[in-house]
């Protein structure tokens, strides 16, 4: 269908595909993940639930493994001064 087509059959059933959008439904034009149109109340209201749906969406890619959490570096205080004062010499 040509953009001029689209645009008129989207403008003359605008009313349609708000009650549909309104409804819960999607509307991607001509399948294209450019242009989607969707209710804005079904956004989440929660981290874990937006997080969910953005990775549904693929906006957001999981992690395949856990990041790795790092232990203790130095076990005497002062450490960071230390090494920031031998950088300097």
């Amino acid at each position: 269908m040509r953009r001029t087509n689209l645009l008129h059959a989207l403008t003359t059933k605008l009313s349609a595909i708000v009650r549909r959008i309104h409804e819960g439904h999607r509307l991607a034009v001509e399948g294209n993940p450019a242009v989607v149109i969707r209710p804005t109340a079904a956004e989440a209201s929660d981290l874990s639930a937006r997080l969910a749906e953005l990775v549904e969406r693929g906006v957001v890619i999981r992690p395949a493994q856990p990041a790795i959490r790092s232990g203790l570096v130095a076990r005497r205080p002062g450490a960071l001064k230390r090494f920031l004062d031998d950088g300097r010499e």
